[in-house]
């Protein structure tokens, strides 16, 4: 028979009659606006209620039928003042003072005089500005700050002064140093420091540098040697040469160049338990379309894919076969399946973290740690339920498992199920 219990929610008030001074309560004055307190639902309950502007604790033990009440009492008016005070001090303050007074419970505040006069001197401004012409970068220009009347004299150098031009020889000296160490094709230039010319040779353009007939033959000769071919065979003739194809016969049956329909069945059913069938290049980038249904017959089946892509909405496991001769048997043999969450790549299935179908479960769904697999070992966790109806829970209602929820519409009570 299942039990539940009823849970008390946030916003289910209770009322607290008859508390005395000395902080005692009668049971008559505990008592629940959806219902009584029993100890057969609430063995023992602490509220906290407001009472004359005092907060009480309140201790209600059913099965010893004790009641007991805590004073808190509200903070005086010189806890309040310390408290605040104490907010003045180690504080930052800024052309203001804040004092806290305990004997009279005040804050003294005392702001800076604002008219006194913070102003530079001009004496002082000047110095500052003659400061920054010491020490300074002066190009064509000379500055200098006078401190006695306060003065930047400014001497700029004379632009009328006659700069000596380079000379001739200091001109050739640095064109024929331009070509000394470059880059020259077909032609050679130097530079002659006597006479101060470049001279240069173009290369001889008339000068046969044409490849031969042969020279070309064995180029392209070489291209289809070490090469690969599929279904053709390229032989270079050096003594005629020519380039000899020999294209392989497509019109062959039973052999593995033969890609008809039938040959390719016959050939796909020969592959044995030793050998890998792959579609595709070893770039992993090629994509394979079935048009049809699939089916595959083994014991495992491996996606090495970073993310698999299901267009249906339903995915159905521990599918019945004949071996089940009715719906109970089917249920049972699913025990077990569900989703299994590799934790550890050394590990092996029985350590793997779970999400499993269990029909001896009263919900059928169990959460397991990992470690805990196998029905004996680890930690199992049983999914809990939420029904939503607008009768109360009764002994008969065992539809779902021990920890699930019952919610009273009507009513708007919670409870859970404990056994």
């Amino acid at each position: 028979m299942a039990t539940w219990k009823k849970v008390l929610l946030q916003d289910q008030n209770i009322s607290v009659t008859n508390i005395t001074t000395d902080g005692t309560v009668s049971a008559s004055g505990l008592s629940d606006i959806t219902g009584s307190l029993t100890s057969t639902n609430h063995p023992s309950v602490e509220l906290i209620v407001l009472d004359s502007g005092e907060l009480k604790t309140i201790t209600a033990d059913f099965n010893s039928g004790a009641f007991s009440a805590a004073t808190d009492g509200p903070l005086t008016t010189e806890q309040v003042q310390d408290i605040v005070g104490a907010m003045f001090s180690s504080n930052t303050e800024t052309r203001i003072s804040a004092t806290y007074e305990d004997g009279d419970g005040t804050i003294d505040l005392v702001v800076d005089d604002m008219t006194a006069d913070t102003q530079l001197t001009t004496e002082a401004v000047q110095d500052i500005v003659g400061a920054m012409f010491s020490s300074n970068t002066e190009t064509r220009i000379a500055a200098t700050y006078d401190d006695t009347n306060g003065n930047i004299n400014l001497v700029v150098d004379d632009m009328t002064a006659n700069t000596p031009p380079l000379t001739t020889e200091e001109v050739q000296d640095i064109v024929g140093a331009m070509f000394s160490s470059n880059t020259e094709t077909r032609i050679s230039a130097t530079y002659e420091d006597g006479d101060g010319t470049i001279d240069l040779v173009v290369d001889d353009m008339t000068a046969d540098t044409q490849l031969t007939t042969e020279a070309v033959q064995d180029i392209v000769g070489a291209m289809f040697s070490s090469n690969t071919e599929t279904r053709i065979a390229a032989t270079y003739d050096d003594a005629d040469g020519t380039i000899d194809l020999v294209v392989d016969d497509m019109t062959a049956t039973g052999t593995d160049v033969d890609v008809t329909v039938a040959n390719l069945i016959t050939r796909m059913g020969q592959i044995n338990g030793t050998q890998t069938l792959n579609i595709g290049d070893a770039g992993d980038d090629t994509t394979v379309v079935v048009r049809g249904n699939l089916t595959v017959n083994g014991t495992t089946t491996t996606l090495d894919a970073a993310t698999l892509v299901v267009e249906d909405k339903n995915i159905r496991l521990g599918d019945p076969t004949s071996a089940y001769g009715t719906d109970a048997l089917a249920v049972a043999g699913a025990t077990g399946g569900g989703l299994h969450i590799v934790s550890d790549a050394s590990s092996s299935e029985g350590d793997y973290a779970s999400i499993l179908w269990n029909n001896t479960q009263l919900t059928g769904w169990e959460l397991l740690d990992a470690n805990s697999v196998a029905e004996t070992a680890g930690t199992k966790h049983p999914i809990a339920i939420m029904d939503f109806t607008t009768a109360t829970p009764g002994g008969s209602d065992s539809g779902a498992g021990v920890g699930s929820f019952w919610f009273e519409t009507d009513a708007k009570d919670l409870y859970i199920r404990v056994d």
